[in-house]
């Protein structure tokens, strides 16, 4: 399943919205940002968009 970059904004948001501890803020940097995160993941997806 492939997300759309609006729909990862909406989805970190949701979750720093619902942060309660320093490490669940390191959690979700991992999620998003890391190697194999969603942003990364969408990065990704960028070769395969028609020229």
């Amino acid at each position: 399943m492939s997300l759309n970059l609006k729909e990862v904004l909406e989805k970190a948001l949701q979750e720093i919205k619902a942060v309660d501890a320093l490490e669940h803020v390191e959690a979700l940097r991992v999620k998003f940002l890391s190697k194999k995160g969603e942003i990364t993941k969408l990065m990704g997806e960028i070769r395969n968009l028609p020229a």
